[in-house]
């Protein structure tokens, strides 16, 4: 799931509820000369900033989906060793979305094999048009 950043357009606000305890926390805090060096204001203000902060760290925990190393014992050139994100694998050998390694892991039926057995989708591969 890919959450979109916010985008807040002035006066479209809502109201939300947050648990007494931490909502007399934030408001202590907000007296303080940490917060108001920080800049904080209101807790409209920090909340919304925090909520934020979050959507945007979640969203980036999820592009990356994956790190994958499969050692090939024979010949270690074939070593996979891939981070798979949501819309792509980049290879971390080749610093590549386009190697051998990416190939392998996409046409290799044993491979193929193993990846369904635990689990794994690889993305998509986006076709190149040629001009």
């Amino acid at each position: 799931m890919m959450i979109a950043p916010a985008v807040v357009s002035k006066g479209s606000q809502s109201k939300v509820n947050i648990d007494g305890g931490l909502n007399d926390t934030l408001s202590k805090w907000l007296e303080t000369s940490e917060a108001i060096k920080l800049g904080y204001h209101s807790k409209a203000q920090f909340v919304t900033e925090a909520v934020r902060e979050y959507l945007t760290n979640l969203q980036r925990t999820e592009e990356k989906f994956m790190h994958l190393y499969w050692p090939n014992e024979k010949d270690e050139r074939l070593t996979i060793d891939v981070d798979i994100y949501n819309t792509k694998a980049i290879c971390n050998i080749c610093k590549s979305d386009k190697c051998i390694h990416i190939q392998t892991l996409y046409t290799d039926k044993y491979i193929q094999k193993q990846l369904r057995k635990r689990e794994i989708k690889l993305p998509l591969i986006k076709e190149e048009s040629n001009p």
